[in-house]
């Protein structure tokens, strides 16, 4: 994530990792993406917010690279407004959190796109699984991507069963005509 890396004692913030998850991506050449822990809060610079969360940094970065990522789902809250959950008045917006699918957009066109929440428990993170439809422009075949980030930690069996199932079920439910599916 962007700005918990003392909290969880990671060595260091995305300030100083981003150029080397960039770099991963781009030497992978991925046409589609699954990103998971890409916050929608507002990035940090010292003690100052930055209007831009990190998966947007994440993008602006990647397109810097001369690489056209998009990200499915550009809303960073399930708020009327959705840049800040402050004072949030609901509204689906098919925010996933820091659940994201990104896509070269030179490579594949954009279908439909989606999100579910997913089952969860009293103090665990709210977790989602974001999908999309997408269409390989070379060949004109489309396929289904997933992605999620399930409860971690042996206690919660159970409950990573639950989100499985949901997940399986929402790509069930939103999968046109059988594609392939990742």
């Amino acid at each position: 994530c962007a700005n918990c890396f003392k909290h969880q004692n990671l060595e260091r913030p995305w300030a100083e990792r981003r150029g080397v998850v960039v770099s991963s991506i781009l030497k992978q050449k991925p046409d589609v993406v699954g990103i998971q822990e890409a916050s929608q809060g507002w990035l940090k610079s010292g003690s100052k917010k930055i209007d831009l969360s990190q998966f947007e940094d994440l993008r602006n970065r990647l397109r810097s690279s001369g690489t056209p990522y998009e990200v499915t789902n550009k809303h960073r809250n399930n708020c009327v407004n959705s840049t800040t959950p402050s004072s949030c008045r609901y509204q689906d917006r098919g925010a996933s959190k820091g659940t994201k699918v990104f896509f070269n957009t030179d490579t594949v066109k954009l279908i439909s796109q989606g999100s579910q929440k997913l089952p969860g428990c009293s103090g665990c993170n709210e977790r989602y699984v974001a999908w999309a439809v997408l269409e390989q422009k070379s060949t004109g075949q489309q396929f289904f991507f997933a992605e999620t980030h399930i409860e971690y930690g042996g206690s919660y069996y159970n409950l990573r069963k639950a989100q499985t199932e949901a997940m399986m079920a929402e790509v069930d439910r939103r999968r046109p005509a059988r594609i392939p599916a990742f």
